[in-house]
């Protein structure tokens, strides 16, 4: 079959992008199923989302972050099963920087030695919550799992005409 040439629309075209997955005989093995934990749970239209709820073994503090940010990382479609562990550790580091913030004002400012100390360590963490926060387009920036628009054809001037 061939792909190449100097023609337009030639090469290959696009197509469904699948791994193959070979046995240490050299022979291809069947499709692998994704455990159910990680599969993508159906939800029925009109339902509520059961990646809404916080895990268990979350504290009370990181419960009310996830309760508050889940919806919205549902809706730019980033918070998947596969990335709850991701959201988790993004719901532990908010409650870090809450629990920092707290503790320097405990302290009355950074003009404390161990608030100052704890104003440094601060910085960090929100540099790492930014990071997550991106993560799941939770910010300015960031990618949705799937795209809106459908790509535009290689060919602009096939929707002209001709056959």
């Amino acid at each position: 079959m061939p792909r190449g040439g100097r023609r337009v629309g030639a090469g290959r075209k696009p197509g469904q992008k699948k791994g193959v997955v070979l046995g240490m005989n050299g022979a291809r093995r069947p499709d692998l199923e994704l455990p159910p934990a990680l599969q993508a749970p159906d939800v029925a239209p009109g339902t509520v989302n059961p990646l809404v709820e916080p895990p268990v073994e979350l504290t009370e503090p990181q419960k009310v972050v996830w309760k508050a940010l889940a919806p919205l990382a549902l809706a730019e479609r980033t918070l998947s099963a596969s990335k709850v562990p991701g959201f988790r550790e993004l719901c532990l580091r908010w409650a870090y920087c809450a629990a920092f913030e707290t503790r320097i004002g405990e302290l009355g400012g950074p003009a404390q030695h161990e608030a100052e100390a704890l104003v440094k360590r601060l910085e960090k963490w929100r540099q790492l919550l930014g990071n997550s926060l991106k993560e799941f387009n939770l910010t300015s920036f960031g990618k949705p799992l799937a795209p809106e628009k459908p790509k535009t054809a290689a060919n602009a001037w096939a929707a002209i005409g001709g056959k």
